[in-house]
């Protein structure tokens, strides 16, 4: 038996064990994009699971793709997470693109510390306007400017009616001036509910009017 047919068959054994409940958690195994297919036709496809946990592995966007084509052949699947792998834009358009679809069932999409641009953010807040399913997002992380805060808050503040929590801690190149953005954000939007913006590059007084707003909204979850 060569190497990789034996690799192939620990991996369907892992996922089997998984088989009876709703959650299949493959983080932390090393998994390329080379076991994407097998990851997709056993979790995704056969067993139908609810969630699919891919955190810190090796998939890059080709192993993306996989995933994304697979999404709408799932009528279970609501809970995807790949933060710390090697997505790229690239990755995430492909993930976008499949999530723009009418029939998508995910609700939580975890993203974080994938090197994410603002190119990928255009791509995410393209899929924002026309997804009613997501309600979670999170892009801890990244590599996301002012630049990416404006046109994803422009999304959710005329575009989207879904999405309940964001998170974007972590992502030092968002500075005070994306402080207009998030606070239109914050007034415009009505689904939204928690919003998590730690370890930014924000002043006192930036942080002390998104604190004054948050107030002013009430029963919302903000954390600076």
């Amino acid at each position: 038996m060569g190497d990789a047919t034996y690799q192939d068959n620990i991996l369907e054994k892992l996922i089997d064990e998984f088989s009876i409940g709703p959650v299949v958690d493959l983080s932390h195994q090393k998994l390329s994009d080379y076991d994407m297919p097998i990851v997709v036709h056993k979790a995704i496809i056969k067993q139908q699971c609810k969630e699919l946990w891919l955190q810190a592995n090796q998939i890059s966007p080709t192993g993306a793709a996989i995933i994304a084509d697979a999404l709408p052949k799932s009528s279970t699947l609501e809970t995807l997470y790949l933060r710390d792998n090697r997505l790229s834009d690239k990755g995430v358009c492909f993930l976008a693109m499949a999530l723009s679809a009418p029939n998508s069932m995910v609700k939580d999409l975890g993203l974080g510390g994938n090197n994410i641009t603002d190119a990928g953010v255009q791509y995410l807040a393209e899929m924002l306007k026309k997804n009613t399913s997501l309600t979670t997002l999170y892009l801890r992380h990244n590599q996301i400017s002012d630049q990416g805060v404006e046109i994803l808050a422009d999304a959710l503040a005329y575009h989207n009616t879904t999405l309940k929590e964001l998170y974007l801690s972590s992502n030092p190149m968002i500075s005070d001036q994306s402080v207009d953005f998030l606070a239109n954000m914050l007034m415009c939007n009505r689904s939204l509910r928690r919003l998590w913006i730690q370890s930014l590059d924000l002043s006192e007084d930036s942080k002390a009017r998104l604190r004054k707003l948050n107030e002013e909204k009430g029963s919302f979850d903000l954390s600076l």
